[in-house]
């Protein structure tokens, strides 16, 4: 687009009655990072580094509230799709990461949305993601009942784009097993506490030491 028009790019034919395809000219490569440990998303590795939640810069501030384009869309990688937790006990806390990474040529405002009791405790504090860098949301899990928990999280970049990662988990209550069939139980005295009934109420106090 030159001076607000678009710029015209002929169509060469070839003589002859052979099908024909229109060419269109090379797009420009957008900034790709090079960081090859950027381009890791576990979601067992926890968040070293949190970015600010707000921009600051009047080109970032412009930045994050653009409408991107689908191209652009495509340079932001977010995963993993499936936060598995697996089986968990109640009333147990568990943390995964959500990892969105940048590959687009400008900062990008990211913010999570849940709205799952069990997922009170994520982080869903807004970052702002410069060019090249891969920001984590901790999401953490909580469950107060035995339940076989499945959620859609929704995270929106620049207020505007709201797409969805499913988190899911299987809470199951808590086991104890003993490996021995025989277990010996001891207490010092300083541990040990005499009941009483003493009109009708019962009272407890602390056994004082012989010596």
């Amino acid at each position: 687009m030159i001076g607000g028009l678009i710029q015209e790019h002929p169509l060469k034919l070839k003589p002859g009655n052979q099908q024909q395809y229109l060419q269109l000219p090379p797009v420009e490569p957008m900034h790709i990072s090079k960081n090859k440990k950027m381009q890791i998303m576990d979601p067992l590795q926890a968040v070293k580094e949190v970015f600010p939640s707000q921009p600051h810069q009047p080109q970032d501030i412009h930045n994050c509230q653009k409408t991107l384009s689908a191209q652009e869309l495509q340079r932001i990688n977010a995963g993993p799709k499936l936060i598995d937790f697996g089986s968990i006990y109640v009333k147990s806390t568990e943390h995964q990461t959500f990892w969105i990474r940048n590959e687009t040529a400008q900062a990008i405002f990211v913010q999570l949305r849940t709205g799952e009791p069990q997922l009170i405790g994520t982080n869903g504090q807004a970052q702002v993601i410069q060019p090249g860098r891969q920001a984590g949301f901790t999401i953490t899990l909580c469950s107060q009942q035995l339940l076989n928990f499945q959620t859609f999280v929704k995270y929106v970049i620049n207020y505007q784009h709201e797409f969805i990662f499913e988190v899911k988990a299987t809470i199951e209550p808590v086991k104890l097993t003993l490996s021995k069939n025989k277990i010996k139980l001891v207490f010092s005295d300083d541990n040990v506490r005499l009941f009483y009934l003493y009109n009708g109420s019962w009272s407890s106090r602390r056994r004082r030491s012989s010596s």
